[in-house]
C-alpha cells in the first residue's frame, strides 16, 4: 500500500530491450539496470516532478545467471538510492530477450510541464551537451568500452534537480530521447510554433564536434538532456537558479518565432 502524496502525481512507463536498446555484450548488468531507470527519471525530471516510486516487470531469458541478475539490481538500485525513489512492486515472467519494463511515479508541486505550452518569443536551452549517446553507441559497435561518450551511452543521468527549478519557469519541456531535431519537432508541433535553430551555438564535446558536427549531433538520439523552452524575461533567473541548485546551467540553443514566423 502507497501513503498519499502531498501533491498531483505523474505516472510514465518504458521499457529497454535487449538487441534494441542494449546488447549483452557491450552493457554491464548493472548498465542495463541504470538505464532502464534512468530513462524513466529522465521523463519524470521533464515534467518537473520528484520521483516517489517505481514498479518493474523484468522478462529473462530462462538461462539468464543469477549473478548478471544480481548486478542488473545493484545498478538500478544505485540510482534509486541517489534519487530517493522506492522500488514497489514488479513481476518476473521468461522471454527470448531481456527487456526491462519500468513504471514510475512522482510527485509535482505545481503544474506539470508539458509539451504544448511554448510560446513565440521564448528562448530555448538544453541542459547538457548533444550528441555523445549516439557517438558512444558508434564506439560500442566498433569495440570501445570505454570513454565519456561510451559511459553516456551506458548510463545517462537524468536531470532531476534541473527539471525542478525548470518547472518554476520554464514554458514547454521534453528530453531528448530522440534527438534534438526530432524531439525540438514534437515541441513545437504542441506548442503550434516554429524554431529557429542556430547551429553555431549548439552545445557539443569536443569528441562529437569532430566526429559528428552540429548536423549529426541533431540527429543523436538517448542524451536523456532536457529540451527547456523558457520566456525571455525569465531566461536569467532560471540559469541562476539551475547553477544554485547545482545542475548543469541550461546553455542557449535557440530561440523561437511563432508558426507564421
Amino acid at each position: 500500500m502507497l501513503a498519499p502524496q502531498r501533491g498531483a502525481q505523474c505516472v510514465t512507463t518504458d521499457a529497454v530491450v535487449e538487441d534494441v536498446h542494449f546488447t549483452r555484450a557491450a552493457f554491464s548488468p548493472a548498465d542495463i539496470g541504470h538505464k532502464a531507470l534512468a530513462v524513466n527519471l529522465s521523463d519524470l525530471a521533464s515534467m518537473g516532478a520528484t520521483p516517489r516510486w517505481f514498479v518493474c516487470a523484468l522478462a529473462l531469458p530462462r538461462d539468464y545467471p543469477a549473478r548478471e541478475l544480481a548486478g542488473l539490481a545493484r545498478g538500478m538500485a544505485a540510482l534509486a538510492t541517489a534519487h530517493k525513489i522506492a522500488l514497489v512492486g514488479g513481476n518476473f515472467t521468461s522471454a527470448r530477450e531481456l527487456s526491462v519494463t519500468i513504471t514510475a511515479a512522482g510527485e509535482l508541486s505545481r503544474a506539470p510541464l508539458t509539451r504544448a505550452g511554448a510560446r513565440p518569443g521564448d528562448l530555448l536551452y538544453v541542459s547538457g551537451t548533444l550528441g555523445d549517446a549516439r557517438l558512444g553507441l558508434a564506439q560500442l559497435r566498433e569495440g570501445l568500452r570505454r570513454g565519456a561518450a561510451v559511459r553516456r551511452q551506458r548510463r545517462p543521468e537524468p536531470r532531476v534537480a534541473l527539471g525542478r527549478v525548470a518547472a518554476r519557469y520554464a514554458s514547454a519541456a521534453l528530453d531528448v530521447s530522440d534527438g534534438l531535431a526530432q524531439d525540438l519537432g514534437h515541441l513545437c508541433t504542441a506548442s503550434g510554433v516554429r524554431a529557429e535553430l542556430e547551429l553555431a551555438r549548439l552545445p557539443l564535446s569536443a569528441a562529437v564536434r569532430k566526429a559528428l558536427g552540429p548536423e549529426g549531433a541533431l540527429a543523436g538520439g538517448e542524451d536523456y538532456e532536457l529540451l527547456l523552452a523558457v520566456p525571455r524575461h525569465a531566461a536569467g533567473h532560471s540559469s541562476a537558479r539551475a547553477l544554485r541548485a547545482g545542475t548543469p546551467s541550461p546553455a542557449l540553443a535557440t530561440s523561437q518565432r511563432g508558426a507564421g514566423g
